[in-house]
């Protein structure tokens, strides 16, 4: 097994970009890093953060699936031990999973904590962040997972505290009981 890297976590997070925006139209001039961040800041300038916040949930959320290909034999995903654990167990084992490759690609530090009715995960980014608001790729990524293992059920994710608070992190809340 190899470590990620940052070079990997970028390739998910355009893959994601490129699926909700389109092909980006200067590839070759910048680097990935480089690249994220000016695709971000020209969304930010043109239709403000609500949108800029929303796109990047998306992403994330596209993001997944590109992560899952190289990666969910490597975790365990694709095996029927995997698919048949109830789905609080798939929840905390595949946050568990995510959080830390993404952890070790530079992304940042994630700290999960879990009670009878909610997983909470808190996200610190890192030196490297690719943009300031990183939590939205993260929270749609968590959405997305979630998504994925709840067979059609809705069970509610969201970010409670952001970074632009005084607390320099963001949590996000995760209910263990779906709406429907």
């Amino acid at each position: 097994m190899t470590q990620p890297d940052q070079i990997q976590a970028i390739k998910y997070i355009n893959a994601g970009l490129n699926e909700v925006l389109g092909d980006s139209k200067d590839p070759l001039n910048s680097s990935m890093s480089f690249e994220v961040k000016n695709r971000v800041e020209a969304s930010l300038e043109s239709q403000g953060e609500n949108w800029t916040r929303g796109m990047l949930i998306r992403a994330g959320r596209a993001s997944l699936y590109y992560w899952m290909r190289d990666n969910g034999e490597r975790f365990g995903w694709n095996s029927m031990d995997f698919r048949l654990l109830s789905f609080r167990h798939k929840l905390l084992r595949g946050i568990d999973d995510l959080t830390t490759w993404w952890s070790q690609s530079g992304a940042g530090s994630f700290t999960i904590g879990s009670n009878d009715k909610k997983v909470l995960v808190e996200y610190h980014p890192g030196v490297q962040a690719i943009t300031d608001l990183g939590c939205c790729f993260f929270m749609g990524l968590i959405q997305e997972y979630i998504s994925w293992i709840a067979s059609g059920k809705f069970f509610p994710a969201q970010e409670i505290q952001c970074h632009k608070s005084d607390l320099q992190c963001h949590l996000f809340e995760i209910n263990k009981t779906p709406l429907d």
